[in-house]
């Protein structure tokens, strides 16, 4: 749980600090992993991310079925557009609704959205708490 609150100081404390150049809401689903679907939304702080080598903070926070996540990191659009972009995001994992008591898990994940904003994310994630056992997910998402 402390590791989600730091993940949250440190979201806000970007926010603040945050030159305010573009602000864009964003806004995912995500299918498979430990969470099993999720709808993400967030803010894009930093350049228009409608142009083509726009970059940016994005802090984004995930309920989902079986956990959540939130999530602070840096996207980037791809030249070309059609809606591609790679983002890389330190997140914080919790889990319910599982075999075992809830789990809070602290990683990185890497998200490729080659066309149309569809790609597939890849995560390590380990336990705050307990045996350090790496947990891997890969999922599908759909927008940023």
């Amino acid at each position: 749980m402390r590791s989600v609150r730091h993940l949250s100081s440190l979201a806000l404390g970007l926010a603040l600090a945050a030159p305010v150049r573009a602000q864009q809401p964003v806004f995912g689903l995500h299918v498979a992993g430990p969470v099993r679907a999720s709808a993400s939304v967030g803010v894009w702080l930093g350049e228009d991310p409608r142009h083509d080598a726009a970059s940016g903070a994005v802090l984004l926070v995930e309920p989902g079925l079986r956990g959540g996540r939130a999530s602070v990191g840096y996207a980037y659009a791809l030249r070309g557009g059609f809606g591609s972009f790679v983002t890389a995001r330190a997140s914080a994992l919790r889990t319910w609704r599982m075999v075992g008591p809830p789990r809070t898990y602290a990683g990185a994940e890497v998200q490729v959205l080659p066309l149309l904003a569809v790609g597939p994310r890849l995560g390590a994630f380990v336990p705050t708490s307990g045996a350090r056992r790496v947990l891997w997910i890969l999922d599908v998402g759909l927008g940023l």
